[in-house]
């Protein structure tokens, strides 16, 4: 029995301390701080529409001030006497979402989070509450993702979205209004000096730009639990960097280039390359066997005259030869014809010498061919015609 009696005197008070979905308190005015140009601007729209809002939409990452914000425009809305109603939108709707029920301020948390069954229900009651006098309900959802954007990915009615969202209020994340941190920071670290009764601290040497440097992920929760943390592990109320509970941050590499290097190891000079070079093929000429014959000498020739050590192809230094001795003009004279000629014949291999059809005649001399151009005396080889 006396177990029983303690149970039931606990129960309330259990119930009073515990976490609840339902928020029907008031609370004061609720500070928002921040000096950056995006966070101003938002200000000033919420002061604008907060007098006569009915249905809003905010959107934010996790941890960017959505609640913030919803207790910043009831503070400013005709309905800021009332109790502020936090909900979860999928509970809401599951038990309490009645137009004809709907009154003061309601906020839906993660409207996102729907399923299509709770969209349906949700789009009924926005369009009950259109039909009513504006002052007696408003209505705001938040979501951590646009809803036009979801609404085109086909995840969200486009009815819905479209009436949520003409009033639309998007947070930036912190990252994106990095200056507003300092002011952030000593914001959160005086409440938490207030909660825990202890007396103001202060951010020591390299702690401010520590926080600056942080990506923050988790936004203005992240950096309140950073700060919660770093306040108990600090000594005579100066928070260093050492005491905050961030990642190290990627050290930064430095941008190296990559070279041009020659083919050839450094601990080889040029000199001695080349020399090695000349001497295998000096030794490549003297180990071959002497000619014994034209055709052999021939081959040795044309074998010299395509090797990698040669520097051009005879047949192009000849049209080199030809270029820079002779006028354009006589490109064609019976001299280049006849250098051309003789350096064909002295890589063409000798198969191809001794086919069918192929005459090796010779070339008269300059002043014979001059006099008589017409002269059939010699023909030119296949494909000189």
């Amino acid at each position: 029995m006396r177990q029983m009696q303690s149970a039931a005197h606990f129960q309330p008070q259990s119930a009073l301390s515990g976490l609840s979905l339902v928020e029907t308190e008031a609370q004061p005015l609720v500070q928002v701080v921040g000096v950056s140009a995006a966070w101003r601007k938002l200000l000033m729209q919420a002061e604008m529409a907060a007098p006569h809002l009915q249905v809003a939409a905010i959107e934010g990452e996790h941890g960017a001030g959505k609640h913030t914000l919803a207790r910043f425009l009831f503070s400013r809305s005709p309905l800021s006497e009332s109790a502020f109603q936090r909900r979860d939108a999928r509970e809401w709707l599951a038990t309490d979402g009645d137009p004809s029920t709907l009154a003061g301020f309601t906020y839906l948390d993660r409207v996102d989070l729907l399923a299509p069954p709770g969209q349906g229900l949700l789009l009924g009651v926005l369009r009950a509450l259109q039909d009513r006098p504006p002052g007696r309900a408003v209505l705001l959802a938040s979501s951590q993702t646009p809803l036009r954007q979801m609404a085109g990915q086909g995840l969200l009615l486009p009815d819905l979205a479209f009436r949520l969202t003409a009033i639309r209020f998007s947070i930036p994340p912190l990252r994106q209004r990095r200056e507003d941190i300092p002011p952030l920071a000593q914001s959160l670290l005086d409440r938490i000096c207030a909660r825990y009764q202890q007396r103001p601290v202060l951010l020591g040497p390299g702690a401010l730009a520590r926080l600056l440097q942080h990506n923050w992920p988790g936004n203005v929760r992240e950096l309140s639990s950073v700060l919660e943390t770093a306040l108990l592990e600090a000594d005579n109320g100066v928070i260093l960097a050492a005491n905050l509970a961030l990642p190290a941050e990627p050290e930064m590499q430095p941008n190296l280039q990559p070279t041009c290097r020659p083919a050839t190891s450094p601990s080889t000079p040029s000199s001695d390359i080349t020399s090695n070079t000349s001497s295998t093929s000096t030794a490549a000429t003297n180990s071959a066997p002497p000619a014994s014959s034209p055709s052999a000498a021939r081959r040795s020739t044309a074998s010299s005259a395509t090797s990698p050590s040669s520097k051009e192809p005879p047949i192009k230094s000849i049209f080199a030869w030809s270029r820079f001795q002779s006028p354009r003009k006589n490109l064609f004279s019976p001299q280049n014809l006849r250098a051309l000629y003789q350096g064909m014949t002295s890589v063409m291999p000798e198969t191809q010498q001794n086919r069918p059809g192929f005459s090796r005649c010779k070339i008269p001399p300059r002043t014979t061919v001059e006099s008589s151009p017409s002269s059939a005396a010699c023909r030119a080889p296949v494909g000189l015609e």
